[in-house]
């Protein structure tokens, strides 16, 4: 299966934003945010595709960073209810490239930011995570950064690392999830592209590989609109009151990931 380009988000009370190759939806997000995606300039110039988008914690807060079609990449931030110290250190950082930025928020008012090789995370994030940041393995001795992150509820995460090496805690909050990460770990040529947590709904995730296959644990009507969008081989898991759908890595090889 090909390569697609597919990002999730999830924003507080039900929101969400989700990308697939080439067609962008989004609910319940803030009215900012949404004249951003569809201002005159980017609707005419065109949204290729998301380098991140983050929602919450509150109503209003967002940021999102978007390669285009034409003209230069665009990137919105707004943050200053909530992390005023964050929006510092963005300024600061200077003229900033769209494709170098990536933000994540979590619960009780965490984040982590990067810009290119410089990183920001607030101080209440889990401490294991912290460590990882502050002294990267050997294995990734080469990546100052991490390419990705996502803050979970009850102290859980994600991190993953431009050479695909990830490490997690999903700290007893998504056990399906740990299923198929347990279940990646013996496959061979199965690589993370990206992981969402919810940071305000334990159990809920998304998760894309690089091969194209996704599978997601969502609200029923999110899950609506997002399974016809990826139906095939991708999987989509809907609460337990739905229909439960076959494993999705059933039958294949088993290796490290």
């Amino acid at each position: 299966m090909p390569m697609r380009d597919i990002l999730f988000a999830f924003g507080p009370n039900g929101s969400y934003f989700f990308f697939c190759d080439g067609e962008i939806y989004f609910q319940v997000t803030p009215p900012t945010f949404r004249q951003a995606v569809k201002s005159p300039n980017n609707i005419s110039r065109g949204l290729r595709r998301p380098y991140h988008v983050t929602l919450g914690p509150l109503r209003y807060d967002y940021s999102l960073g978007f390669k285009r079609y034409e003209g230069p990449d665009f990137l919105a931030v707004d943050f200053r209810r909530s992390f005023p110290e964050l929006v510092n250190w963005l300024q600061l950082r200077g003229p900033l490239i769209p494709e170098d930025v990536f933000i994540t928020v979590g619960p009780n008012h965490s984040f982590y930011a990067r810009v290119k090789d410089s990183q920001k995370y607030s101080s209440n994030i889990p401490d294991a995570l912290k460590d990882l940041l502050e002294n990267p393995p050997v294995e990734v001795e080469n990546s100052l950064t991490p390419a990705h992150v996502s803050l979970g509820s009850g102290g859980s995460w994600f991190l993953l690392w431009p050479s695909g090496e990830a490490h997690w805690d999903l700290a007893g909050q998504y056990n399906r999830l740990q299923g198929i990460l347990a279940r990646l770990q013996r496959l061979r040529g199965k690589t993370i592209q990206r992981l969402t947590l919810n940071p305000w709904v334990a159990g809920e995730y998304f998760i894309s590989l690089e091969d194209g296959n996704v599978s997601c644990y969502l609200p029923e009507e999110c899950a609506r609109i997002v399974k016809p969008i990826i139906m095939g081989p991708p999987l989509v898991e809907l609460h337990p009151e739905a229909a439960q759908l076959p494993s999705l890595f059933e039958g294949c090889s088993t290796s490290k990931i």
